[in-house]
């Protein structure tokens, strides 16, 4: 026998190529693992899914009081609008984040914060955000 390397095996071995062959589509079939997380995931949609309907409906809600006296618009904003973002940003929100410096602590009223950086079009949300952090001691 020719070793491998020599100048006389290019000519009498012909190298052999290995395919990996897996099920084919036909044989593969749906595990109740599969199946579980696709219920899983559909369940965490509907959710998801609910909590922005929830928000659209208080929304809706405000804005057909709008008109009306400042009190109520206030009273719906507070009882309605702002529960319903709270845990619409809430979910599924880290309770901290991995930085290079460590961890740091997080909280939806960050995330509002972060949200309302200054800019043209958010002057006035950014000025609503302050006023309450500057409120504070």
């Amino acid at each position: 026998m020719t070793p491998p390397n020599s100048p006389q095996s290019s000519v009498t071995h012909k190298p052999s190529y290995q395919v990996k062959t897996g099920p084919t589509l036909n044989e593969t079939t749906i595990t109740e693992d599969m199946e579980a997380s696709f219920s899983q995931e559909r369940l965490r949609h509907s959710a998801k899914t609910e909590l922005v309907d929830v928000v659209s409906a208080a929304a809706t809600k405000l804005i057909s009081q709008v008109s009306g006296p400042t009190e109520l618009v206030s009273s719906v904003a507070l009882s309605a609008l702002c529960p319903a973002l709270y845990s619409l940003l809430s979910d599924g929100l880290k309770p901290s984040l991995d930085t290079p410096f460590g961890d740091i602590n997080n909280s939806v009223w960050q995330v509002v914060e972060a949200s309302a950086q200054q800019g043209p079009m958010t002057k006035a949300l950014n000025e609503l955000v302050l006023k309450p952090s500057l409120d504070t001691p």
